[in-house]
C-alpha cells in the first residue's frame, strides 16, 4: 500500500508498506518401497515472510531561469523471516517424528538512508551526485553500515533527427550476505563455521555511454564499464570429515571491465532487438584471510565472457509473431556431478578443489511466440520456450534442465 501527499505542488511525500509471504510443504506419507530406502516417510516444510516500509521526499526548486534542482531523499527497512524443517526416516508423519534431521530458522532486518540531488542546465546537462547508507544484520556483527557514494552526468542534444545522449557516472553498490551466511550452523550432514568480519560484496568504478535514438526507426546504445569488486563472497571447503565443512569467506580484489550494446529497429512490418555484452571478470588480489580455490588471474568461476541475444518481430494486422535467441559463452564452475561423488557417494578426492573445475559449454537457445487478437477485449497466444529442445547444462550438471516448454493461452480484459 502507497500512500501519497503532497505538501506543495513541487514538494511530494511517499509511504509505501509492504507484506510477502511464501511457503511450501511437501511430504511423502505412503512409503513406496521400490528400494529398501522408500520403506520411509519424510516432511519437509517452509516458510518466508519480509514485512517492509519505505518512505522518501522529492523536492524541486528552480535555481534560475535555465537551472532546475531536484531533491530526494528518504528511508526504507524491512524484517525477513525464514524458517523450516525437514525429517526423513520416520514411520510417521501425523504426530510427533521419531527421527528429526534438522530444523532452522533465519531473521533478520535492514535500514537504508538515502539522499540525492539532481541538477538540470538547460534542460540538457544533468548532474546526480547522492549516498545510500546500509545496515544490514547479516553482515558480520563487527562490521558496521556499507557506504555506497554515487555522482554522475549526462548531456542530451538533437543533431538534426537524430538525439544524442552521453553519460558518465562514479559510483558505488553493494550486496549483502545471504541470511545465516555469518553464523554457525551445524547438522547431521554439514557444518558451517561462522565469520564474524564477512562483510557486503561491494563494486565500485566507472562507466560511460553514447546513447543514439532515430525517432521511431530505432535507437543504438554502448556502454564500456571499469570497476573493481571487493569482497566477493565464495563458499570455502574446509574438510570433510567427520562432515562437510565450509565457512563463507570474502574473496578480494575483482577487476570488472567490458562492453554492453543494445539496439532496436523498425522496419515497416518488421521489428529487430539484439544485445550483447562482453564480461571480463579477473581476480586481481586475494584477503589475507580467504583460503578458497581462486586464484590471482583467474577468470571468475560462473561468469561466461560472452552472452547475446536477438528477437525477430513481424505484425500483419492482429498477428503478431516472434522469433528469438540467447547466446551464452562458455563459463568455468565446478563439475557439481563429480563433486557431489566425493561428498556424498564416497569416490576418492582429486587433491584440490581446482581439479574440479570443468568449462561448460556454450550454447543458443531459441523461442517462439504468435498471438492473435481476436477482438479489442480477447486474444489467443502460443509460446514456445527452448524450441529446439537443447538440454544443456545452465548453469551447472546438478539438475536436470527443461526441455521444450509450450504454452496455449487466452487473454481477456
Amino acid at each position: 500500500m502507497t500512500l501519497k501527499y503532497a505538501a506543495t505542488p513541487r514538494w511530494q511525500h511517499s509511504v509505501t508498506l509492504g507484506f510477502d509471504r511464501s511457503a511450501y510443504d511437501y511430504y511423502l506419507t505412503q512409503p513406496r518401497f521400490t528400494t529398501p530406502a522408500d520403506s520411509f516417510v519424510y516432511a519437509f516444510s517452509a516458510e518466508e515472510t519480509k514485512t517492509s516500509v519505505a518512505y522518501n521526499t522529492a523536492v524541486e526548486v528552480s535555481l534560475g531561469p535555465s537551472i532546475q534542482s531536484s531533491l530526494v531523499a528518504g528511508v526504507d527497512h524491512w524484517n525477513y523471516h525464514q524458517g523450516g524443517f525437514y525429517s526423513g526416516n520416520t514411520s510417521s508423519t501425523s504426530g510427533t517424528f521419531t527421527a528429526p534431521t534438522f530444523g532452522y530458522r533465519n531473521e533478520y532486518t535492514n535500514t537504508g538512508y538515502f539522499v540525492q540531488e539532481q541538477v538540470g542546465f538547460r534542460n540538457a546537462l544533468f548532474v546526480t551526485a547522492g549516498v545510500r547508507a546500509e545496515d544490514n544484520q547479516n553482515f558480520g556483527k563487527d562490521f558496521g553500515l556499507a557506504w555506497a557514494p554515487r555522482v554522475g552526468a549526462s548531456y542530451v542534444r538533437a543533431l538534426g533527427d537524430v538525439v544524442v545522449k552521453a553519460r558518465l557516472s562514479y559510483g558505488k553498490a553493494i550486496r549483502p550476505p545471504a541470511p545465516g551466511y555469518a553464523r554457525t550452523i551445524i547438522t547431521s550432514s554439514y557444518e558451517q563455521l561462522g565469520n564474524i568480519n564477512l562483510g557486503p560484496e561491494e563494486q565500485f568504478g566507472s562507466d560511460g555511454g553514447l546513447e543514439f535514438y532515430f525517432g521511431r526507426r530505432g535507437s543504438l546504445e554502448a556502454t564500456y564499464y571499469h570497476q573493481t569488486a571487493v569482497d566477493l563472497i565464495d563458499q570455502v571447503f574446509l574438510g570433510n570429515s567427520p562432515v562437510y565443512t565450509f565457512q563463507y569467506q570474502n574473496v578480494g580484489k575483482i577487476k570488472n571491465t567490458g562492453w554492453e550494446f543494445q539496439g532496436h529497429l523498425n522496419a515497416g512490418r518488421f521489428s529487430l532487438n539484439a544485445t550483447y555484452s562482453y564480461t571480463n571478470s579477473v581476480v586481481q588480489t586475494l584477503s589475507p584471510t580467504y583460503g578458497g580455490d581462486l586464484l590471482p588471474g583467474d577468470h571468475l568461476r560462473h561468469i561466461p565472457k560472452h552472452t547475446g541475444g536477438v528477437t525477430l518481430g513481424y505484425r500483419l494486422g492482429r498477428t503478431a509473431l516472434d522469433l528469438g535467441m540467447t547466446y551464452v559463452g562458455p563459463w568455468t564452475e565446478y563439475d557439481y556431478g563429480a563433486l557431489f561423488g566425493y561428498f556424498y557417494g564416497g569416490q576418492p578426492f582429486r587433491g584440490s578443489l581446482r581439479d574440479y573445475w570443468i568449462t561448460y559449454p556454450s550454447f543458443a537457445k531459441f523461442n517462439f511466440a504468435v498471438s492473435q487478437t481476436v477482438t479489442d477485449r480477447f486474444s489467443v497466444f502460443l509460446r514456445s520456450d527452448n524450441l529446439f529442445n537443447n538440454d544443456v547444462s545452465e548453469p551447472v550438471n546438478l539438475y536436470p534442465n527443461l526441455g521444450r516448454v509450450t504454452m496455449i493461452g487466452l487473454q481477456m480484459r
